[in-house]
């Protein structure tokens, strides 16, 4: 199966004799069905789609995908699926699920135009599957869900400047203002901190009124007293103090206010105790008596009940029962992707005995289903030994001595039936001795007895109830080096491949995430020309190890993550760098079908090669300035003539991504006559002008060695 495979194709007469049979090979090649009439096709191919007028393109049919060559080759390259109707300008988007907040319906309604004219998904709800949120307010609900679950966030402006250039922009060029569309008013402020506090409120995004109106969306109060702040406690506006616009200006984007609200101390007074008042609470799974129970607390703290359990969605707080079904299981944990956080009935008593929204450690539920304990008592009996207090204990670690130093760790040992032996972090001093020594990653010491294991062990041992060994898995053991490793927040790293389980049933992929961000590095899913740095690969293939080689990224083992977390700084690359076979080398096919071009002649492609033949009849024209010096391929313009058909397959199979690296619109480009070695160094440093002249190089037709290709590649 292709993306073309019975797919009825019309392709416009507007390409051109030559241009058009490829494209018409191309299609059948794939599986595709050719018709004459526009109207009959499910799939128009068109040059461009600037044409609004154009009566091909208003004869197309509503059920019909109209696109440009341009994302049909790329989609038939790298097998990707093209929709089945719609208006297809360039699929930059194709993985994206795109939602608003604070736009208008007819505002909402053009973004969600042009997010599918760009191949995504657009959905007016938030969920667990959204990728980008635009938003033109901050503190909504939707934005507030975002931030939790770390999404991108950002403004119109990101997707207006993906439509203009057909590719995905970079996300934190387009932040959304911590404020944006905030209403904010103070009191009990001197005139200097009033005057700071207006500058700064403008500066992050929120309009600031001098008047407390019901428009207000919170009041920056200097003390819990005076009209303004009873105004806004009985308009249920948000006050909170001064600090929470410094919070917001260090971050950088919108911070929670429930660490920065004011309250007034009288405990007769009900707005005495809103210190919950951010917090919207399912009870889930609890008795008639128990709802009752929670129900006085919640009110007591100004918390918000939820009758469903949704996205906005803050806390579940279970009963001491809770031992949900498969079923519910399911819905649960995917409410945890928005940030909402399981706990025990404990963590709201310590909220109302601190008078304070305290943080979910050591209250947390694990969503796991075991058979129903019968000894409910046992449940409550130590509150901060989660897992131990919500299911029935394993015998995994019994024989086992474990030293910890936290709460959380303890509580797995517990679990695990084994013993937990305290120790101080400065001393490593234990009385006894230890089997096994719980370390935090980034411990500069090491325990002289028993054997160092992480928190991940512990629980991935629970989780297959097995005792895995510690050298299964990097993260099994602590890492000992510094953490993070200085200058390692430049890198922004990317993996390819590692899809092989570890022992507690995950992805390698997974862990080598984790301990990207362990090192203190960014890692990302996709990998961007710009802002990748560095490729983790498991074999010199892949679509990704192929771009990652043209556009000049380092190809890396994994070892060189190992080493830089075992040596605590960055690594030299050169060791670890992951290298193609000497024969077939991707270099050296894109070398010879470039030179092929250079020197006027066609590239040689196979016959199962169409998106390669169709590639050259539409590049073949090529376009000279005196003034410049500088050499332009038209990826658009149709060719003159088409690819031959008599040369080797192996060695001159030049794809559209190739191309599309080395001629790259923006780029100073390689004059027409360089030879193949040149070529092959000037994709490695596009900036480096050739200093012999035309003549000179028709002269020389040596092809570059192996060394000299691999080098010029890195």
């Amino acid at each position: 199966m292709t993306p073309l495979t019975d797919r009825k194709v019309f392709t416009s007469f507007r390409f051109g004799g030559s241009a058009t049979s490829s494209l018409k090979k191309l299609a059948t090649d794939n599986g595709a069905i050719l018709v004459k009439d526009v109207g009959s096709a499910d799939l128009a191919i068109f040059p461009s789609l600037d044409d609004v007028d154009d009566l091909e393109l208003t004869k197309a049919p509503a059920s019909a995908l109209v696109t440009t060559h341009v994302v049909v080759m790329e989609a038939v390259e790298n097998e990707l699926e093209l929709p089945a109707s719609g208006f297809l300008r360039f699929n930059c988007l194709r993985d994206c699920l795109i939602s608003t907040t604070g736009l208008s319906k007819v505002g909402s309604s053009e973004v969600a135009k042009i997010v599918r004219e760009l191949g995504g998904k657009f959905s007016r709800n938030f969920s667990s599957g959204t990728t980008h949120l635009i938003a033109e307010i901050a503190a909504s609900e939707k934005h507030r869900a975002a931030m939790r679950t770390m999404k991108q966030v950002v403004s119109r402006e990101w997707i207006e400047e993906c439509w203009a250039t057909g590719r995905r922009a970079e996300e934190k060029e387009f932040p959304v203002k911590p404020l944006a569309g905030l209403v904010v008013s103070a009191t009990g402020l001197s005139f200097k901190e009033r005057a700071a506090v207006e500058k700064l409120c403008v500066k992050l995004g929120a309009s600031f009124m001098a008047t407390l109106t019901r428009e207000a969306s919170h009041l920056i109060a200097g003390a819990p007293n005076g009209p303004k702040y009873d105004f806004a406690v009985r308009n249920r506006i948000r006050v909170v103090r001064p600090k929470w616009l410094d919070a917001c200006e260090a971050k950088g984007s919108f911070v929670d206010e429930s660490e920065f609200e004011i309250n007034e101390p009288n405990s007769h007074q009900e707005i005495s105790a809103l210190f919950l008042d951010s917090c919207c609470v399912f009870l889930a799974e609890v008795t008639p008596i128990e709802e009752r129970y929670l129900l006085r607390k919640l009110r007591s703290g100004g918390a918000t009940r939820s009758p469903r359990l949704t996205e906005q969605t803050s806390h579940v707080v279970v009963g001491a029962q809770f031992n949900p079904s498969e079923e519910a299981l399911e819905r649960y944990r995917e409410v945890t992707k928005y940030g909402t956080r399981f706990v025990m009935s404990q963590w709201l008593e310590s909220c109302l005995s601190a008078k304070m929204n305290v943080p979910v450690d050591g209250f947390e539920v694990e969503l796991v289903r075991h058979e129903k304990a019968t000894d409910s008592g046992k449940r409550q009996r130590r509150p901060n030994h989660v897992m131990d207090d919500m299911v029935p204990p394993s015998d995994i670690f019994r024989g086992l001595r474990i030293g910890v130093q936290h709460e959380e760790d303890a509580a797995l040992v517990v679990r695990g039936g084994g013993k937990v032996m305290r120790y101080d972090s400065d001393s490593l001093a234990f009385e006894g001795v230890p089997t096994h020594v719980v370390l935090d990653h980034g411990s500069q010491k090491l325990a002289a007895q028993g054997t160092c294991v992480s928190r991940k062990w512990l629980s991935s041992c629970l989780m297959v109830n097995s005792l895995l060994p510690v050298d299964s898995n990097r993260l099994y053991s602590p890492i000992t080096s510094k953490l993070p490793i200085a200058k390692m927040d430049r890198m922004n790293i990317t993996v390819s491949g590692f899809y092989v389980k570890t022992p507690d049933g995950f992805p390698l992929r997974g862990s080598l995430a984790a301990l990207i961000r362990l090192l203190g590095a960014t890692f990302s899913e996709r990998m961007a020309r710009k802002s990748t740095t560095q490729l983790i690969c498991e074999s010199a293939s892949g679509d990704k190890y192929a771009r990652a080689r043209d556009w000049g990224i380092p190809c890396l083992s994994v070892d060189w993550l190992y080493s830089c977390a075992d040596h605590g700084e960055i690594m030299e690359t050169l060791p670890f760098i992951v290298r193609a076979e000497a024969s077939g080398s991707a270099e050296k096919t894109v070398g010879d079908s470039t030179s092929d071009i250079q020197r006027g002649g066609t590239p040689s492609t196979s016959e199962d090669n169409g998106s390669a033949k169709l590639l050259m009849s539409l590049t073949k024209k090529w376009s000279s300035s005196s003034s410049t010096k500088k050499h332009v391929v038209s990826l658009r313009a149709p060719a003159a003539q088409t690819a031959t058909n008599n040369a080797d397959d192996s060695s001159r199979a030049l794809k559209v991504s190739e191309l599309d690296s080395i001629f790259e619109d923006g780029e100073e480009q390689p004059s027409a006559e360089l030879s193949q070695a040149q070529m092959v160094t000037y994709k490695a440093n596009p900036k480096k002008k050739a200093k012999k002249d035309s003549s000179e190089f028709n002269k020389s037709h040596s092809s570059p060695s192996e060394n000299e290709l691999t080098q010029s590649t890195y």
